[in-house]
């Protein structure tokens, strides 16, 4: 039975260890950047799953869903999971077109054309490597149709607060030790009897 405690207590400390855990921090802006381009994070991951939360900054007149329409992506490992586009102080829509990783954004504006700018948060779970994994930020501004690029005399972008951590697995492995606890307890009571 002690030793099945001290598995327990074992598995209870690797639990708070990896949820402490943080994989990668950015906690000061990328911006102002202009549209059409990009930057990339790597971070690692102790588990297939990683919580993501971050700020998108939106400089003077970013556009959504217009004829100046500028669209935000972000690729994780090659793949991307997020795109969309934003009124960020240069009016149109707000348009989510790809959502794989169910990211909630709060902070969304009408369709305001008033070059202040504006952020927006970003939060969700992601599906990631153990191990090294690389994010990808970038924005483009649409040609075929649209305005195309601006500069930053007009525009710009960036990133704030970015936070990703790793989900701990080990709550399956602390019900598995609690399993194990419990037939330690039959076996010693099948032993007495």
């Amino acid at each position: 039975m002690k030793k099945s405690l001290k598995v327990l207590a074992l598995l209870a400390g690797t639990v708070f260890a990896s949820a402490s855990a943080n994989a990668v921090v950015l906690p000061s802006s990328t911006g102002p950047l202009l549209t059409d381009t990009s930057f990339s994070s790597t971070f690692n991951s102790t588990s297939s799953s990683s919580t993501i939360t971050f700020d998108l900054l939106g400089y003077a007149s970013l556009d959504g869903d217009n004829f100046y329409q500028d669209n935000f992506h972000l690729s994780l490992n090659g793949t991307e999971i997020f795109s969309g586009t934003f009124s960020l102080g240069g009016g149109g829509g707000n348009v989510i077109f790809t959502n794989l990783a169910s990211l909630v954004v709060s902070g969304l504006r009408p369709d305001v054309v008033d070059f202040a700018g504006g952020d927006l948060t970003f939060s969700g779970f992601m599906n990631t490597l153990v191990g090294s994994n690389t994010l990808l930020f970038s924005y483009d501004s649409l040609v075929e149709g649209h305005a195309g690029f601006q500069g930053l005399g007009d525009e710009g972008w960036g990133v704030n607060n970015l936070n990703v951590s790793s989900v701990p697995v080990p709550p399956a492995a602390f019900l598995l030790g609690t399993g194990l606890i419990g037939l330690a307890s039959l076996r010693r009571k099948a032993k007495k009897a």
